[in-house]
């Protein structure tokens, strides 16, 4: 404060400010733009939590989980970041999960969705330095209903496998073609729904491979997820008729279910007694690389499950510098020992094709 003396005719004070002063008029102003400042809500940062994901509500995959906190928001009200709003996020997950189980979805779904609004409560927590407490989750991926941990994962017979192939080459079709990638791939139909035609496909080299990347978002299930994909049998189909899939399936809100039902035709009648998914391919592929005791850290590499570290070295290098290592090779020795069965039928298939002449009509 000003002292008898210190100021001038005009009112002013004649000297410098202290230090303290100074820090006093700082701390003043402060406070005072704080009571302009609109305050910060739930809604708005998990707007900032998407975009800093990378998330475009116009595809697919961003449909979908914007839809997720679609939901999500029936449950959680848009309220002032404050002390209690972990307590509040927790009561939400609650209910939410609640509400799932009881509409018959899986435990494993549920827990997927519950992970990303508790991803994003914590990224929350960490850009603004909040220094909440961890918000915990009552469900636990290992409490299963006593129906899913007897349920076992379906997967195809070796005739299914062959039938597949046969009416993939014979349909020729961009579906097909994706079916038989994802296959090789054991993966999901949004990772094909999100490859890029130029940077992604190397088809025409040596060891034809696919790099599954997450398309120009980098969007991975996790960080395993980004790989290079040995293409071994069906290169011809999906050379040809990819690119087009993708086109497809990048305008589809559920890829997965498109390619579903193309799977479940092409496995016609067997399909109407079980009921195959997409998601049964990538049960099967890691099935057939047991039964022929492919090598773990390859299998792990090409299909994306977690443990190995493979991928994360390769990426390092990107889909250029891994198209002159010595792993591709050996990625794609392991890939033609998982898929030897269905590289021999494909032979076999096209050379009794070749043998056929085409008919027109009878000579005179």
């Amino acid at each position: 404060m000003a002292q008898d003396g210190e100021l001038d005719e005009e009112g002013k004070l004649s000297r410098d400010f202290s230090a303290q002063e100074e820090a006093v008029i700082r701390a003043w102003k402060a406070a005072q733009k704080a009571a302009t400042k609109k305050p910060r809500t739930f809604y708005k940062c998990c707007d900032e939590y998407l975009i800093f994901r990378g998330v475009d509500v116009t595809t697919g995959q961003g449909k979908r989980s914007y839809g997720r906190w679609r939901k999500f928001a029936q449950y959680m009200p848009d309220v002032v970041l404050n002390d209690d709003t972990p307590k509040a996020l927790e009561q939400a997950l609650d209910m939410f999960q609640e509400a799932e189980k009881h509409k018959g979805n899986k435990i494993s779904s549920i827990q997927r969705d519950t992970n990303e609004f508790i991803a994003c409560f914590n990224w929350i927590n960490q850009e603004y330095r909040l220094n909440w407490r961890p918000v915990k989750s009552k469900l636990s991926a290992s409490k299963k209903t006593q129906n899913e941990e007897t349920k076992q994962k379906l997967t195809l017979t070796r005739d299914e496998q062959a039938q597949l192939l046969t009416s993939a080459l014979e349909a020729n079709t961009p579906l097909a073609a994706a079916l038989l990638l994802l296959f090789q791939a054991g993966g999901m139909a949004t990772e094909i729904a999100r490859l890029r035609v130029e940077e992604d496909l190397w088809l025409n080299h040596e060891y034809p491979f696919v790099a599954f990347l997450g398309g120009w978002n980098r969007a991975t299930k996790n960080e395993e997820r980004p790989r290079y994909i040995p293409v071994v049998f069906g290169l011809e189909l999906i050379r040809d008729k990819l690119p087009a899939a993708i086109e497809l399936l990048a305008k589809q809100s559920e890829p997965s279910q498109t390619l579903t039902q193309e799977l479940q035709k092409m496995l016609l009648p067997a399909s109407k007694q079980r009921h195959f998914t997409s998601h049964c391919l990538r049960h099967t592929f890691r099935l057939n690389a047991q039964n022929v005791l492919a090598n773990s850290m390859a299998t792990m590499a090409i299909a994306g499950w977690s443990g190995e570290k493979t991928n994360k070295i390769a990426m390092q290098y990107g889909a250029e510098g891994f198209s002159h290592s010595e792993s591709l090779r050996a990625l794609h020795q392991e890939q033609r020992k998982i898929f030897a069965h269905l590289i021999k039928q494909e032979q076999e298939y096209k050379g009794d094709n070749s043998n056929v002449l085409p008919f027109n009509g009878d000579k005179k």
